[in-house]
């Protein structure tokens, strides 16, 4: 598809019913306008079921590809879908497009079969999951021009055990997301979020330089979040928590994984390794927040800042994205449940692609 051409005036103009053109697959939310008969594959991503004032029943249904996200409503079967329809879902749904309170809605077709459940055959992944927009071999070799500049041998030796000589983690590393929902929530965004938080930790270095300690920064910057290789995996219609994700969590999988490593690294002093294990172990910086303890280093506190800093820039980000995904001419967000807030945006400024 060229860019350049608005596939939606093309297709109104001509008459064309888009799910002729296009297979289901293919179609995304981006594409669509007002008055178009489509069949498109979405993922669910929640469903209310209401009634009007005379008690007619009827169920209003969030859903959504990478591109941005669409309201559908149903009038013939609304309780029944509310029963047998589970959030995460991909379905197949077929209607007429309209715009509705200023926004584009999706009227589903009275007729059986006009939204259907698919099967994991038949889901088109790459419809689904958001990649980072940075190039992984550059982000990973930033990592390694990193790990080059460590003077400390047993750090260096660490670092290099994950991110040189294991394959099989890197594979993982580069390919993971950083979260569900929260932040970094699509491919390579494990990658992307530890870069990010390794930068503003040099610069960190830089600003407060004679009182940290740079190896142990950038150690613990690197290796913060690397139990989430354990803890997220990638399916056809997303990602999901595996059950040590679950059960454990990504912060006492990537303490073990330090610890196994470092058995075979006789450079490492247990100083050296407890405080690298300490960053990891604090960096969401309160116990409520998931930490089994709280920063006590300077070096940790820091840490914790940068990870919570480039999380909630990327929490910000995605939240304008969606909105500017969204039909609605408005500088304002919907609420976000995670950040507690609306956020107002230059609606022109982040258009264009600055963040």
């Amino acid at each position: 598809m060229n860019e350049g051409i608005d596939l939606a005036s093309i297709i109104k103009d001509q008459g064309i019913k888009l799910g002729s053109l296009l297979q289901e697959k293919d179609i995304l939310v981006k594409d669509l306008g007002a008055d178009m008969t489509v069949k498109i594959d979405l993922k669910l991503v929640s469903k209310r079921l209401q009634s009007t004032k005379d008690g007619k029943k009827f169920i209003l249904l969030t859903l959504a590809d990478k591109s941005g996200v669409l309201r559908a409503i149903d009038w013939s079967f609304p309780q029944e879908y509310d029963k047998n329809l589970r959030i995460g879902q991909i379905l197949r749904v077929s209607g007429h497009t309209v715009m509705f309170e200023n926004r584009l809605q999706l009227n589903i077709f009275k007729e059986q079969g006009s939204l259907e459940v698919l099967d994991e055959t038949q889901i088109y992944q790459e419809k689904f999951i958001e990649k980072s927009s940075k190039d992984p071999q550059e982000m990973i070799q930033y990592i390694k021009n990193a790990i080059d500049t460590i003077t400390t041998p047993g750090i260096k030796k660490l670092l290099e055990s994950f991110f040189v000589h294991d394959n099989s983690f890197i594979k993982k590393f580069t390919e993971l997301p950083a979260g569900m929902t929260v932040h970094h929530a699509y491919k390579n965004g494990l990658l992307e979020h530890t870069c990010t938080v390794l930068k503003i930790s040099i610069d960190m270095c830089s600003i407060y330089k004679g009182i940290i300690d740079e190896d142990i920064m950038i150690a613990g910057a690197i290796l913060h979040d690397i139990g989430k290789i354990h803890e997220y995996s990638i399916c056809p219609y997303g990602i999901e928590k595996t059950d040590n994700g679950e059960l454990i969590g990504h912060i006492v999988m990537g303490c073990s994984m330090i610890y196994e490593k470092a058995r075979s690294i006789e450079e490492l002093d247990n100083k050296t390794l407890e405080h690298i294990v300490h960053i990891v172990a604090s960096h969401h910086g309160e116990i409520e927040y998931g930490s089994p303890v709280i920063p006590k280093t300077i070096e940790a506190q820091l840490l914790h800042f940068c990870d919570n800093m480039d999380s909630k820039v990327s929490q910000f980000k995605s939240c304008i994205d969606n909105s500017l995904k969204s039909s609605a001419d408005s500088n304002w967000t919907e609420y976000d449940k995670s950040l507690g807030r609306r956020l107002m945006f230059n609606k022109e400024f982040f258009a264009g692609g600055t963040i």
